[in-house]
């Protein structure tokens, strides 16, 4: 069987040749060898025949992809002030809380967060109790997704809210990636 490789992209079978001919297993099938893909996006077709019979060939299409974007990350996130994170009961924090993401001391574009009121240290599920965040129609959520930091790595969390619970509280940002760090919020 004769296995060979049409079209612009610059796949090739393994040891970059762009025809192989393989013998047939004991069932009869013939299996190509594989193919490595190269750097040009695209479509290529495989044409596989037999030796002594080209009219029968058959055609299977293959795609070279981009690669994807490597997603941002960041290796650390510190607050852009020092001034303690406190807040009265029923009320909010009057100030915005924001975090600076870097990646090996530089700033992090466009790092993907997750934010949760968390229970504990050891205990990453949800407070049911303490400040929260406002989802669109203003009802209290305690997990926000989808926050991104902006071209300098910054990012400016949405207003937190504070019910009538008094004491310390933590809040997570975890990146796409898993990394997480905490923030220590109070209420008093």
């Amino acid at each position: 069987m004769r296995f060979e490789i049409r079209g612009e992209t610059e796949a090739r079978f393994y040891g970059l040749t762009d025809q192989v001919t393989v013998f047939s297993r004991l069932d009869g099938t013939a299996q190509a060898p594989k193919i490595m893909a190269g750097k040009k996006v695209g479509t290529f077709t495989v044409r596989a025949t037999l030796v002594d019979e080209p009219r029968g060939a058959v055609d299977f299409t293959g795609v070279v992809a981009p690669r994807p974007a490597p997603t941002p990350t960041a290796d650390a996130v510190t607050r852009t002030d020092t001034l303690p994170l406190t807040a009265k009961p029923d009320a909010s924090f009057v100030e915005p809380i924001t975090v600076r993401a870097t990646h090996r001391g530089k700033p992090a574009a466009d790092v993907k967060f997750t934010a949760t009121m968390i229970s504990s240290a050891a205990d990453a599920a949800p407070n049911d109790k303490g400040p929260y965040f406002k989802d669109a129609q203003g009802k209290p959520v305690r997990t926000l997704d989808g926050l991104r930091t902006d071209a300098k790595g910054q990012l400016v969390l949405p207003q937190v809210f504070t019910d009538g619970t008094s004491g310390t509280f933590l809040l997570r940002l975890t990146t796409a990636d898993g990394a997480a760090f905490t923030l220590t919020l109070t209420v008093a």
